[in-house]
């Protein structure tokens, strides 16, 4: 069971006070003893070195850090939400963004002082929320500028957040079809997705009748899916599975089911092409050349025996890197 810690401002407490402080902060961090840590936020902001000093403590923290915007993460808070390794935020919160400000008062020179240690606070709050959201300095600083407040939909796809927490209770035939569609290859799952409406609502009904159904009908897809779509190109390191066609972006697997990424590595066609392969996907696509490539009077006669293996195995297409 995950630590959790409540920063809910009180009338009296906001960041960087009470039992929103730092100081506060790092003391429970210590009680965890390096459990995994739930940090749920409530909270109008306060302040931002406080906020930035929390900020540290949370990614320094050896265990996974989870914040949850549960109603507002206004100003200094937001610095706070972006510490957690994973940031989900109710569907009902808001998340709001803005310049640090600063109450003074004083002669020129002094004002001027202030202005330059705002500009530079607000370069480094800048650059936690790039850091989580990966958008450039441009973009976050005019949202900055901007005062911007963000529902929990705009904060996923600007990238503030990882994931929105929704109170539905899961229906288990809408799970099941997740489930197959989740751990399917992407072919699959456009498949899948074509072929049922996972939005109607005679799914969502606990059934065990529909689910056995659900299951057979299912299986039968993807074993008709896995037979139809999976082409094969034969390389210096073994037969390459894939969907589509050979080319810069194109997912290639090393088993049949299409289920195991090819590993991170450089492979050679039989017409000579080189393909560079990383994390499953097809990066570059390098020509043969003419002086060293195959003649192509018969593919399968022409492989050198030392570079590739000959498969007796009918296959319902072979592709060798056609593009």
């Amino acid at each position: 069971m995950s630590y959790k810690i409540y920063l809910y401002d009180t009338e009296t407490d906001c960041i960087g006070s009470g039992n929103l402080s730092s100081v506060y902060i790092q003391t429970q961090l210590e009680a965890a003893a390096g459990d995994d840590v739930e940090v749920h936020i409530s909270s109008v902001g306060g302040s931002a070195f406080d906020a930035i000093a929390i900020y540290d403590l949370l990614k320094k923290y050896p265990g996974k850090i989870t914040t949850y915007i549960d109603a507002l993460a206004a100003s200094a808070a937001s610095v706070v939400a972006m510490g957690g390794r994973k940031v989900i935020m109710s569907k009902y919160a808001l998340l709001m963004i803005h310049k640090p400000m600063v109450g003074t008062g004083g002669n020129a020179d002094e004002l001027l002082k202030d202005v330059q240690m705002l500009n530079v606070v607000q370069e480094r709050l800048a650059q936690i929320y790039m850091d989580k959201s990966g958008l450039d300095g441009v973009t976050v600083n005019s949202l900055i500028n901007s005062v911007t407040w963000m529902t929990a939909d705009q904060a996923l796809d600007l990238g503030f957040i990882d994931q929105i927490e929704d109170y539905q209770t899961e229906i288990t035939n809408s799970a099941l079809i997740k489930n197959y569609t989740n751990a399917a290859p992407a072919v699959y799952q456009r498949c899948i997705n074509k072929l049922l409406n996972i939005n109607n609502n005679s799914m969502n009904i606990e059934n065990k009748e529909l689910i056995e159904k659900t299951t057979s009908v299912l299986n039968k897809i993807m074993n008709f899916f896995k037979k139809v779509v999976n082409k094969q190109t034969i390389t210096d390191k073994g037969t390459l599975h894939h969907a589509d066609q050979i080319e810069e972006g194109a997912e290639v697997y090393q088993d049949e089911d299409m289920t195991t990424p090819a590993i991170s590595d450089t492979y050679t066609c039989a017409d000579g092409k080189q393909l560079d392969v990383k994390h499953g996907k097809i990066q570059t696509v390098t020509p043969a050349d003419p002086e060293t490539a195959p003649e192509a009077e018969d593919e399968d006669d022409n492989l050198p025996e030392s570079k590739f293996k000959s498969t007796k195995k009918l296959l319902m297409y072979k592709t060798v890197c056609s593009s």
